[in-house]
């Protein structure tokens, strides 16, 4: 048996990829999704499944919030019982504590991380370099005690010091194995779309998670591309994270079109009719997918945001992002 552990839409798109990739068969490769805290994204990935895919689909954990944490954490001790011996292993996020809990404690022959968008290359160097993404801080005190309290034979040590990766990203090494994604399945599901008037872009909820520091100047950027598009039709694809404040103020304010998409944008532009003629946004790591999937089908163009209108801890990561995204797309900065 395989086991594919994602907690989000992109996640789940890689895990559907590498699941083809790997040739793995349906009664062979079991879904387990770890229940999201925001109602938005299991609905989406809900829309996403297809059980024809998978020999078992489980959601592992219940609720809304901070809750959820708890009851993911009870249910995948469950799991793991259930679980003792499997073949590959595919986890969307080294982050989450309680995929590292689940990997630890199963026999398995082999790890894959999969891509969780811009974040991989911070994980990749961070690994590379010996140092293995560790929880700290007093959120990590506090989960611990409850863990110790509620799931006492839990593993002390979570640490995967065998792991591989699963990624579209050009990554090298010389002791990390290295499989790249092409994103083949899906490519090979989008091809004879027709083509639409449109350019789709994508949000982000950068100043509700304070990576810019105002709503209003998220809002005049958003004015700016809309002047650089000129007469070609703007459509907004709202973040399922972004504030329904926020998307008021770009529908009535911009007079831009706002859609929300049931599914994530990779997805939904795969099973389309129609493609965007482009397709962009500040530096979402959809950008990079929709490249790789769509080839030269939509023309994707990253804006770039000034560095002094982002958090100063957010400033270096999103320049590499840019500077990775200038060898494929085009990064507009003059707009």
């Amino acid at each position: 048996m395989n086991i594919f552990m994602i907690e989000s839409p992109l996640q789940l798109i890689n895990a559907i990829e590498a699941k083809h990739h790997f040739s793995i068969k349906k009664e062979e490769a079991v879904l387990l999704i770890l229940q999201a805290e925001n109602e938005n994204t299991m609905k989406q990935i809900a829309n996403m499944v297809s059980k024809e895919e998978w020999a078992d689909v489980q959601v592992i954990g219940s609720g809304t919030g901070k809750v959820t944490w708890v009851t993911r954490l009870f249910s995948s001790r469950n799991v793991v019982k259930r679980y003792q011996q499997v073949n590959y292993i595919f986890i969307g996020d080294y982050r989450s504590d309680i995929m590292r809990d689940f990997v630890v404690s199963v026999n398995h022959k082999k790890v894959y991380l999969l891509d969780d968008g811009n974040v991989t290359i911070r994980m990749f160097e961070m690994i590379s370099n010996g140092r293995l993404p560790q929880d700290s801080g007093a959120k990590f005190i506090i989960k611990s005690a409850f863990k110790k309290v509620l799931t006492p034979k839990a593993p002390k040590n979570n640490e995967i010091t065998n792991i591989a990766f699963f990624t579209t990203f050009d990554l090298k090494s010389d002791h990390i194995e290295i499989v790249k994604n092409n994103y083949e399945y899906f490519s090979s599901i989008s091809k004879n779309q027709e083509k639409k008037p449109v350019f789709f872009f994508l949000g982000a909820p950068l100043s509700e998670k304070n990576v810019m520091a105002s709503e209003e100047r998220y809002i005049e950027y958003l004015r700016q591309v809309k002047r650089y598009l000129q007469d070609t039709e703007m459509v907004y694809i709202p973040h399922r994270s972004e504030s329904p404040e926020k998307l008021d103020k770009i529908k009535n304010e911009l007079n831009i079109k706002v859609t929300t998409i049931q599914t994530c944008i990779e997805f939904e532009l795969s099973k389309n009719p129609y493609l965007p003629e482009g397709l962009g946004s500040f530096y979402s790591s959809a950008l990079g997918t929709c490249h790789q999937i769509f080839k030269d089908l939509i023309e994707i163009k990253a804006f770039y945001l000034q560095p002094q209108d982002l958090a100063e801890k957010n400033q270096p990561e999103i320049e590499k992002i840019y500077r990775y995204y200038g060898e494929f797309m085009d990064v507009v900065k003059d707009y």
